[in-house]
Order: C-alpha cells, then structure tokens, then sequence
C-alpha cells in the first residue's frame, strides 16, 4: 500500500508458527514463568525493539491486518483499542495499589500531614513534629510504666527537663480507637489511651484521636444515619473498662473524634495528563448507601480537622478559647472550611455535594455522643464545610452536691478550656525551671507569679477589642505556691483562673494543680 507501514519480520523474534502476537498474551507475559530460559518475554522484545515495523509484527503476531495490502485507518483503531485495553488494565492495578487498606493508612497518614502544615504556613510560632509510629508500636510502648515510655521521653522529658526545650501544646494522632480488641482490631487501645492521658496530663498536652465505628458497635459510621440508642455505653459490660477510663482524672486532656473525613477527591480522568495516561479512580458505593460517601475514598480520622481549628485560634489569637461553634461570616471558631468536594455522579459539578464527612449526624445525635464524651464534626448541608460545635473531652463529669463543683467539673472537662489553662503550665514550668535556685522560700515564689500573671488579667472585658481580650484573657488569676511535705524545696502551685474570652456564660474559675521544678535555697 503506497505511503503504508512497511511491515517486516526477523526469524529470531517471530517465529512461523506464532498466529498470536504480544497483544493475546500480555497479561501473561508479566508472570515469571511466562520467561523464556534467557528471561526475557517477547514483551520485552517488542519494547526494545527499534524498528517500528518489526515492532508491528512482534504486536499482532499473524494478525490479519498485517497481510498485504495494509489498511491503515483499521490498523490505527485496532492500535487505538489495544491502548484503551492497556490503559483499563493499567487503571485496574492502580485502583488496587490506591484501595488496598494499607496503602490507604500511608497516604491518609501523608495527606492529613499536608493539611495540617498547610493551616500553619506563614506562621513562624507555629511548629509541627512528627513522631511517626504506627498505633500497634504505640500500644506495645505504653505497655511499661508511662513514665518509662519512648513517648514520655519524647513528649515530657525532652520539652521540660531540658534547656530549650518547647512544650507541645497539642498532640494529633492519627489512629482510631475502640472500647475491646476484635479480629480487626487487635490492640488494647483502653490501656494504651490510659497510658496516653498520663502523659498528656503532666505534660499539658490534649492528645486528640479518631474514635473507630466499633466503639459504637457499627462496622461503619454510615449506620449512624439509622436512627440508634448510645446507651449501650451504661448498661453493656464490654464498656466497663471504657467506662473506667472515662472517670480517670486525667482523662480531661483525651479527645475522641467522630466520624471521618474526606482527605481527597477520587481521582478523575484529565484528557490533558503530559503522560496521555487516561485513569479515573473507580470507587464502589456502600451497601444501603448508594447515594452516600464510597467505601473505598480516602477517609482520615476528624483528629486532623480539630488539629486544624485549634492551629488556626492560635494563629488569629493566641488563645484556644473560641474553637467551636460557627461564627456568622467568619472563618473561624470551629469551622473545618475547605474540606474536598466529592459531587454526585448523576449532578453537575458544584449543584449537589457529598459531605465531607462519611455521615452527615443529627443534632439528637450529635448531642448524645456529646453526653458519652465524643467530638462530633458535624456536616453543613450544601457546603464543603464542617463544624465542630462542642469540644467534650473523654472524660465523665462528676456531680456534686454543690452547682458550683458540678460547673466546675463541666469546665474542667471541655477541651477549648483545657487548653487555655494548659498554656499558663507551660509557661509558668519553663519560666520555674530557668530560674530553679532563684527563689528563697515558697512565698517570694508566690509573689513573683502572681505579678506574671497580672500581665494578663483584664477587669473590663466589655468595652475590649477581641484582639485585645485575647491578649488579656483572664478576668481574675492567682497562684498560691506550697512546699511539698517531706520534700524540701519542692513547690506545688495551685492555679485558679476566670476566664472572659469565651463562648460559654459561665461565671466558675478554672483550677489547676501542678509540681513545679524543685528549688534549692539560696
């Protein structure tokens, strides 16, 4: 055929009898003992092969298009449907690499790394560490006593034993947890979680993680669109540990997230890719739940969204106090903005929106899973956006018989205040370990806090800018200080602090007792 392909054969690549060519046997080919004794494959003939027309005839072997004359517009569709047949073949083994669960806790791991830098770019007192160690190294580290712990190390001792060294001020994990081991799930997460709180107490650093569908008894959030009773947390026994950890007092400084959220988009098939490869991420819905979130996208626990509202108060404010809640045309409180946008399939792009959250929680719910201790990071329809309107820590609130005691424990027990109080233990340790062997007694200790922590008491909140509150924002502090019985020149202080720059309508101070590096007289 004038200005065909000129088509040719070489004896030692295409022998007579072969009526099949690469493109029959490609799959195969990519097995070992597909090899011939020299290890090579006619695959990797015809991808070494220089000569296009060789190459032709190492493809479709005996094919039928080759023979003379050449149809050219027929050899081009039959070229342009084994590429698409490539491509399909491609995309499947992607889809597996992208969907196989432990690929998907790597890149869930990374991605919710990313958006957590992102929240701090520009910000130079922000400062993000990583420990990287998965929850079953965690689980076997907490196993000693805590205090003996890799973690302890990492989080306590090299922060406030050492010169230089900086207090966490919040710890993200990206784990979820449950209440009993199960096939799926093998690890002791109660007492790693207890191990975990007595860290995070000494060293005034919530530690925030996800809490996974079997603490709720469910084998995936979507059922919590069904209408379901919590109790199960009072009355069934495999809660009682859970239970138990809940009353610890150190349990104030655990949050436990509900449910997910989107991490990424599924990819989509973009005719512009430099590489021509044409890949969609295929992604299967949920049984009972055609119209709801896919079970195999990319999900991250709501630990890494809370890590994000509090980044952003500091960033704005340098106080925890208003992270949650959604303000009127703000970005901020406890607004999760910019969560991936996943639309229906049936709906063109930006009319109809998936949540961001792999179930959308009623404001019943959403208030009963307060009550048991539970983030909820709840859905706003029609937007990419969620938000956090309650910050319970893990802990069960005791009742007194004074209304009083029993705010007061409410208050201890949420975590935008726990927060707040946290960052005067920070400062008042390390400003006590630099100046260990400056004070005489107890009293002169007392008296210089005390004078600290005027700088940042404001009488007349009212007629205050927010910026200005946030800078003062305490409405009355005192300190009294305490030599440890038996331990001469070890201090305890006593904290109380009343806070003015917060949502809430409460009158109660916060109380905070901690050891403060020991002394030597001078």
């Amino acid at each position: 055929m004038p200005g065909g392909p000129a088509i040719a054969t070489r004896d030692d690549t295409v022998q007579a009898g072969d009526a099949a060519g690469v493109r029959d046997h490609l799959v195969p080919y990519a097995r070992a003992r597909d090899r011939r004794p020299d290890g090579v494959t006619p695959l990797d003939d015809f991808l070494s092969e220089p000569d296009p027309g060789v190459a032709l005839a190492l493809w479709f072997g005996q094919h039928r298009v080759l023979e003379p004359p050449v149809d050219r517009e027929r050899l081009t569709a039959l070229l342009d449907a084994d590429i698409a047949r490539i491509d399909r073949l491609l995309s499947a083994q992607v889809n597996a690499v992208l969907h196989h669960p432990r690929f998907q806790a790597l890149e869930a791991a990374w991605v919710g790394l990313r958006y957590l830098v992102a929240q701090g770019e520009g910000e130079p007192l922000v400062r993000l560490k990583v420990f990287d160690a998965n929850w079953g190294l965690v689980c076997r580290d907490l196993e000693r006593d805590f205090d003996q712990s890799v973690l302890w190390q990492r989080v306590y001792a090299d922060q406030f034993d050492m010169a230089g060294g900086q207090p966490f001020g919040l710890l993200v994990g990206l784990y979820e947890v449950q209440h009993r081991r199960d096939a799926k799930h093998p690890s002791d997460d109660v007492s790693a979680l207890t191990g975990l709180c007595q860290i995070a107490a000494a060293s005034f650093a919530p530690f925030i993680v996800g809490a996974a569908p079997g603490l709720l008894g469910l084998t995936d959030f979507v059922r919590l669109e069904a209408p379901m009773r919590l109790d199960a947390f009072d009355r069934e026994p495999e809660y009682v540990r859970w239970n138990s950890l809940r009353d610890q007092e150190d349990s104030r400084f655990l949050g436990v997230t509900v449910p997910r959220i989107l991490l990424r988009r599924p990819w989509e098939d973009h005719s512009q890719r430099i590489d021509g490869f044409r890949f969609r991420e295929t992604v299967t819905d949920r049984p009972r739940a055609a119209d709801r979130s896919p079970d195999n996208m990319l999900w991250g626990p709501a630990s890494i969204a809370f890590g994000a509202v509090v980044i952003r108060a500091f960033r704005d404010h340098r106080w925890f106090a208003a992270i949650r809640g959604a303000p009127q045309d703000a970005i901020a409180g406890g607004l999760v903005p910019d969560l991936p946008q996943c639309p229906f399939p049936t709906e063109p792009y930006g009319v109809a929106i998936r949540p961001g959250t792999d179930v959308a929680v009623s404001d019943r719910l959403e208030l009963e899973l307060n009550r048991y201790g539970l983030m909820v990071l709840s859905d706003v329809k029609d937007t990419n956006y969620a938000v956090f309107r309650g910050c319970p820590s893990l802990q069960r609130p005791k009742r007194y018989d004074r209304i009083g005691a029993t705010n007061n424990a409410k208050l201890s027990a949420m975590l935008q205040y726990m927060l707040c109080t946290a960052r005067f233990s920070h400062y008042v340790k390390i400003i006590m370990r630099d100046r260990v062997g400056s004070f005489a007694n107890p009293e002169e200790c007392e008296r210089y806090l005390n004078r600290w922590l005027m700088d940042f008491v404001s009488q007349n909140p009212s007629g205050s800018s927010i910026e200005m509150q946030a800078r003062r924002p305490l409405r009355d502090a005192r300190v009294a200080v305490r030599e440890v019985p038996g331990s001469p020149g070890a201090y305890n202080a006593t904290f109380q602090f009343l806070p003015h720059f917060q949502l809430d309508t409460i009158e109660t101070s916060l109380k905070l007792v901690t050891q403060l590096p020991r002394a030597r007289g001078g």
